[in-house]
């Protein structure tokens, strides 16, 4: 369960997840809702929430999206001065008007952990906060933990952001919301971290908001990512956006032995890369890592085996979540590691998450995909045998059940010693998953 205060949300964990959204203001608040691209919109999209009154709303277990609070509305036209969506109650798929404080969640983002946070993107118009209920986490900064804004910001609002409303100051707008400049909206020429940078700006506005609600993501910037072949033969990239993320470079390039390229991502960017191998210039297709015979995946993901970098962006408490993953088995060396990043020293903040080794070679027979160039990928157990057991589904689909120690042949411990920063099943999470905050990420290939 999640809690939404003030608004406030709070989140319980189940088979649906349960919302449970909660109006501790002294007025009336409508509440807007949107799922991400492919996502449903609860409750049509929104509903009326009086003073000191508590809703729950249900979400398939995979849901994502956002809420916010609309205020100063009228209930004969349905227009809100902040947070309105087409003057109408329930927003129906439609995004809030800003400024807007917002509440953001993917659930499931990675394995079985849910990625939420508080951002001012779009600016503020009242306080709020999100905080699971009953959650299972690692004891760490941000680990289940509230994230919250709990201060009106409004009255402390630089003159130029303001939005007034019958003599009263309602919102507080983003500097690319006033100014809509491409130096404040990190586009443009300022589309790269290296030149979105709100510290050189005239006045860092992100500043006011972070310095006052820590916890709350304040601005957009480009994320940088450079991919490295250190492979003897040419590696084709794959790249696959999360749903509703956009497939970075059209899916997909190819990275000549020795070569480096870079690449741009939104600040709010997830999703995976992988090194395609045995690629044929005739057909496109590739032994390792195919994404249906063609060079750039245009959306499509890998075939398996293959090793994976994957990352979410500006996750909870505005912090990156990156990890190597084997869970599709493995074709070749990869390491995904930040830039200048910042982060508290602890044993996956900000460090390098790699495989580093040639694991074909040793891959157990049954695992093995073969070629007449000899051993090219080392499968999963899933993949090799397509049981519910080794695919942690059905009976076997809760940490609980899925305990790789009591298989026959415990296969993710053969990834797991070898690296053992990778994440190698399932529910591999607490051991391998890295953050940081960076601008910039480097994929190697290789080593």
């Amino acid at each position: 369960m999640f809690k939404l205060l003030v608004l406030s949300v709070f989140l319980k964990a189940a088979m649906a997840v349960e919302f449970e959204i909660f109006n501790k203001e002294t007025g009336p608040i409508w509440i807007g809702i949107q799922g991400n691209s492919g996502k449903a919109h609860l409750e049509g999209g929104g509903f009326v929430l009086a003073p000191g009154q508590r809703r729950s709303v249900q979400s398939p277990p995979d849901w994502g999206g956002r809420f916010w609070a609309r205020t100063w509305c009228n209930a004969g036209n349905n227009h809100c001065e902040t947070g309105d969506c087409g003057n109408k109650l329930q927003c129906q798929g439609a995004g809030g008007r800003p400024p807007a404080s917002l509440a953001e969640i993917t659930l499931k983002g990675k394995g079985p952990l849910d990625f939420y946070d508080i951002s001012f993107v779009d600016g503020f118009n009242l306080p709020i906060s999100f905080e699971p209920v009953g959650g299972q986490g690692d004891g760490s900064q941000y680990s289940c933990k509230k994230a919250s804004c709990n201060k009106y910001l409004n009255g402390e609002c630089p003159g130029e952001l303001q939005l007034k409303y019958q003599n009263q100051v309602i919102g507080c707008k983003s500097a690319c919301e006033a100014f809509n400049t491409d130096q404040y909206c990190c586009r443009g020429a300022y589309d790269k971290p290296e030149t979105c940078k709100s510290s050189e700006w005239k006045v860092n506005y992100p500043k006011f908001f972070k310095d006052r609600c820590p916890d709350g993501y304040s601005y957009a910037q480009a994320i940088e990512f450079q991919f490295v072949n250190k492979e003897i033969g040419a590696v084709w990239v794959g790249i696959q956006g999360n749903s509703g993320k956009e497939a970075l470079a059209n899916g997909g390039f190819i990275l000549e032995a020795g070569a480096s390229t870079s690449i741009q991502a939104p600040e709010d960017w997830a999703g995976r890369f992988w090194g395609r191998t045995w690629c044929d210039p005739n057909t496109n297709y590739c032994l390792t890592g195919d994404c249906g015979s063609r060079i750039e995946c245009q959306g499509n993901g890998g075939a398996p085996p293959a090793s994976l970098a994957e990352i979410t962006l500006k996750g909870a408490g505005g912090l990156d979540f990156y990890e190597i993953s084997l869970v599709d088995g493995f074709n070749l060396a990869i390491s995904f590691e930040p830039v200048d990043g910042r982060g508290d020293s602890s044993q996956y903040s900000c460090k390098k998450a790699a495989c580093e080794q040639h694991l074909n070679d040793e891959c157990p027979g049954e695992l093995q995909l073969g070629s007449p160039n000899g051993v090219v990928g080392c499968k999963s157990a899933c993949l090799a045998f397509n049981t519910d057991q080794y695919c942690c589904r059905n009976e076997f689909g809760t940490p609980d059940t899925f305990k790789s120690l009591t298989w026959p042949v415990d296969y993710p411990k053969f990834f797991k010693d070898r690296c053992p920063g990778a994440y190698s099943y399932a529910y591999d999470d607490r051991k391998s998953t890295f953050t940081c905050e960076a601008e910039k990420y480097i994929i190697t290939f290789g080593f």
